[in-house]
């Protein structure tokens, strides 16, 4: 009977055991939630003297303190193409600037050929831009999070010199890519927090179906602008602002 009981408690540890090891997950597709502290952005601005503070005191009145939108992120061994769960179009209300600048993007990466394409509209104007593959110098931690069902590690670095970015990646699904132009990490980012510009992505679920890669194709073959071209622009359209046009800039760079 002590055997049978042992026999019985050994397949019910090893079941228990294998239930813990996850196929790695090669190609599928991420809905990612993004929170914006809108107060904070709207107030920053009001301190770059892009916008009076009473302005932005109404907002804040009238207004949630963050402003919540969806993402999807599809990814196969070739690459990734992050966009919009749905089209926000022009906010309504002229103090929500963050929503003018790089709110909508879509970013195709291209692992082949070490290129990204990005779609930004910038105050009503659309570009695409073709950049290299951002080299992030990232510092992985020993810290773990469950992040959509899957254990993530975290990971440090600095981008654009200042811009503090916390990022959680899976190693269980095997993709360096992660939402907007964030990757370089040994597993696919579920989680990403720029504390300083005030945004946060997450994962809410991840689907394991293989994307259809038309809409990469259709986005590949249009014609794009290098990123010194499209930095130039943003610089001319803000030239007046003085330090609230240095705000645009970065957040339109990120």
């Amino acid at each position: 009977m002590k055997k049978i009981s042992s026999l019985i408690l050994l397949i019910i540890l090893q079941n228990s055991l294998l239930a813990q090891v996850r196929e790695p997950v090669q190609a599928g597709s991420i809905t990612f939630e993004r929170k914006i502290q809108a107060h904070k952005l709207v107030q920053e601005m009001a301190e770059k003297g892009g916008m009076p503070q009473e302005n932005a005191d109404k907002y804040k009145a009238a207004n949630p303190a963050f402003n919540t939108s969806y993402f999807k992120l599809e990814f196969n061994q070739h690459g990734a193409l992050y966009k919009p769960a749905e089209k926000a179009g022009m906010p309504s209300d002229p103090n929500e600037w963050f929503k003018m600048v790089g709110y909508d993007n879509e970013v195709l990466t291209q692992k082949e050929q070490g290129s990204a394409i990005l779609k930004k509209s910038v105050f009503g104007n659309s570009f695409l831009v073709l950049d290299s593959l951002h080299k992030i110098r990232w510092k992985i931690t020993l810290e773990m999070r469950e992040i959509a069902g899957f254990q993530c590690r975290r990971a440090n670095a600095l981008v654009l010199d200042s811009v503090y970015v916390v990022a959680y990646f899976a190693p269980d699904i095997m993709s360096e890519s992660g939402p907007e132009s964030y990757s370089g990490l040994p597993g696919i980012i579920l989680g990403l927090a720029l504390p300083y510009e005030h945004v946060t992505w997450f994962a809410t679920s991840v689907s394991i179906t293989p994307p259809d890669e038309k809409e990469w194709k259709q986005m590949a073959a249009k014609q794009a602008i290098n990123k010194t071209e499209y930095l130039s622009k943003i610089s001319a359209m803000v030239a007046s602002w003085r330090d609230a046009g240095g705000l645009v800039i970065r957040k339109a760079s990120l």
